[in-house]
C-alpha cells in the first residue's frame, strides 16, 4: 500500500544466534574510551540505524573493512 513500509526482514541465524545483517557502516565516534559505529542494517531504513560498540560487529569484519 502507498506510504507503508515493507515488512522488515528477520534476523539470520547463526550458530544458534539470531543476528541482523549489517548493510553499511556509516559513521564512527568514541563514546567513554570506546570505539562505536553507526550501523545501518539491511532491510531497513535509515531511522532504525543505531551506534554498537565495536565488539558487537566481530560477524562484519568486511562491512568495517570497507568503511575504513
Amino acid at each position: 500500500f502507498p506510504g507503508q513500509r515493507p515488512s522488515r526482514p528477520p534476523p539470520v541465524k547463526v550458530e544458534d544466534e539470531y543476528h541482523y545483517e549489517v548493510d553499511e557502516i556509516l559513521n564512527s565516534r568514541i563514546v567513554r574510551g570506546r570505539l562505536q559505529y553507526l550501523v545501518r542494517w539491511k532491510g531497513y531504513e535509515p531511522e532504525d540505524d543505531t551506534w554498537k560498540p565495536q565488539k558487537n560487529l566481530n560477524r562484519a569484519p568486511d562491512k568495517l573493512q570497507d568503511f575504513h
